[in-house]
């Protein structure tokens, strides 16, 4: 025999036994080695971002059997409860994929089947499991300078629609003057899409965000400029600004009485008409009152262009707050009135209706003999309307805590008082956020300076979230903050029950740096309360 050559034959039974012995071969009949993990994917003990994490991994050192993987053989949970998703194969790689994304603040385990097999059959023997936690949804965005946080509104596909106010430069973007309004857009875990600045040489607030059938966002505030894209004769006064869903902007239409004209609620009906409520200080749409200010109601096209408004008030100050729209393209505006023939004492809480062509239809005055105001609506299933504001004294049968007290309430359709609940400590609460989810459940976002229930301050004023059922009964209550100051000015709600809450704080919420005077957060809560 040659020494330096191997027979062919004895070259192949070599090789097929260095394969055996390896483990290799890809499933070759005489492999008795058993797969085994060889990384993870997000690394065990990890700490990862919520946006986009919605992707879990577990690579092999060999190719497994696809066509025997089951839904159980890589799964997902946060302590006992399973987390939604897909199990999906290919070759030494097995993924999960979460249907909703993972869950945000939370520490999540992972574990792979122990019957998992490779292609000769041989399994995996026992079980491998790993964890790792998902920081919070939280957002907190600003710039060096003063910002403030106006409204906030989620879409169909889950993104989130932030307005507020800013006298720095946000993302880079080129300050008008003084301070301009901003809009930004979220996608549903909480990655910014992207941001516009826009306004005037002077003060520019946005106050009110909404979103049409189509996805595109109207914003509204007020201005004491022009701003860019206005028509010519624009010096000040209210404004509505079309965006579409990428950022891009349709129109602004300012509204003008010459005097103070702000918009603070905005709504969009069937038709994609969007209505506007507010105040004025001027002849807007009426002659003025000549108190305080009137309250206004309005409605523009899809194109901007303004259906009608409606102006009406006391010779006392009047104020329009809240405004939501029912299936039949009904308006109902909440406000405060100090005036009016059955005033009950200061400020009493107003409701009001209109019909699609701005027809009134009825207007109820209801309060205490101390202060009494609503600042925000929502419709129910079933037509019902609830409303958010806040108090000083005990109310429809509810026992005043101390200093303000935030209140919800829900009436029928016919404006009648149907119950009202408090929320209030030894400190003052303020109500201004109101979201109702599919069920008839109602979030009521606002503030407080003292502790609510059994919950501690966290030092100056604190946000707070409440949730209660159709019948009035609070199912839960979170309050939240930090040593700073917080306020609340808005909560949204997407299609799965999840709350989106927006304020400013001068410190810094779940551990998020601070970015000037005072940032503008967006929090994120789960149907049961459990901050995400």
């Amino acid at each position: 025999m040659n020494g330096d050559r191997i027979p062919k034959r004895t070259a192949a039974l070599l090789t097929a036994a260095l394969l055996i012995a390896c483990g290799g071969g890809g499933g070759a009949p005489g492999d008795q080695l058993a797969p085994a993990v060889s990384s993870v994917s997000p690394a065990d003990q990890a700490i990862i971002s919520a946006s986009n994490a919605t992707v879990v991994t577990a690579t092999f050192t060999e190719a497994i059997d696809c066509a025997k993987v089951t839904a159980a053989s890589l799964a997902v949970t946060e302590g006992a409860t399973a987390v939604p998703g897909s199990v999906s194969c290919s070759s030494n790689t097995l993924s999960y994929t979460a249907s909703a994304g993972l869950p945000t603040d939370a520490t999540l385990s992972v574990k792979v089947d122990a019957s998992l097999a490779d292609l000769a059959g041989n399994r995996l023997g026992s079980a491998y499991s790993w964890a790792f936690r998902v920081r919070p949804w939280t957002v907190q965005t600003g710039t060096a300078a003063a910002d403030t946080a106006g409204a906030v509104a989620v879409d169909a596909g889950g993104n989130v629609y932030l307005v507020g106010s800013s006298a720095g430069s946000l993302d880079g973007a080129t300050s008008a003057g003084m301070f301009d309004a901003v809009l930004v857009k979220y996608d549903r875990f909480g990655s910014k899409l992207w941001s516009r600045q826009f306004g005037s040489r002077a003060d520019d607030l946005a106050l009110a965000v909404v979103v049409d059938n189509s996805g595109n966002v109207y914003v509204g505030g007020t201005t004491d400029g022009r701003i860019d894209g206005a028509p010519p004769s624009a010096v000040s006064g209210a404004f509505v600004a079309k965006y579409d869903s990428a950022g891009t902007r349709q129109w602004v239409r300012q509204i003008q009485s010459g005097q103070t004209d702000m918009v603070r609620s905005l709504a969009v009906d069937a038709a994609d008409d969007v209505v506007a409520a507010g105040y004025t200080t001027g002849n807007l749409f009426a002659q003025y009152a000549g108190g305080g200010s009137d309250a206004f109601l309005m409605k523009l096209d899809s194109a901007g262009d303004l259906k009608w408004g409606r102006q009406f008030g006391t010779a006392r100050t009047d104020n329009a707050g809240g405004v939501a729209v029912d299936a039949q393209r009904n308006i109902f505006l909440v406000g405060y009135t100090y005036g009016g023939s059955t005033n009950a004492g200061s400020a009493d809480v107003l409701v009001a209706k209109y019909d699609a062509d701005g027809v009134s239809q009825w207007m109820q005055q209801f309060g205490t003999a101390g202060l009494d105001v609503a600042s925000g609506v929502a419709i129910g299933p079933a037509g019902s309307l609830f409303v958010v504001g806040r108090t000083e004294r005990s109310f429809a049968g509810e026992a005043h805590a101390g200093g303000l007290d935030a209140f919800v309430a829900r009436l029928n359709p016919s404006g009648q008082l149907e119950w009202m609940r408090l929320i209030g400590s030894s400190g003052d609460e303020m109500a201004r956020g109101l979201a109702v989810d599919a069920a008839g459940n109602v979030l009521v976002a606002g503030e407080t300076t003292g502790a609510l229930g059994s919950a501690a301050g966290a030092g100056g004023s604190d946000g707070f979230l409440a949730k209660f059922d159709p019948s009035g009964a609070r199912r839960w209550l979170r309050q939240f903050g930090t040593p700073a100051e917080e306020s609340v000015t808005s909560v949204g709600i997407d299609s799965g029950g999840n709350a989106f809450v927006t304020g400013q704080t001068a410190g810094s919420i779940d551990g998020k740096a601070n970015l000037g005077e005072s940032d503008v957060f967006l929090l994120k809560f789960a149907p049961d309360g459990t901050k995400r």
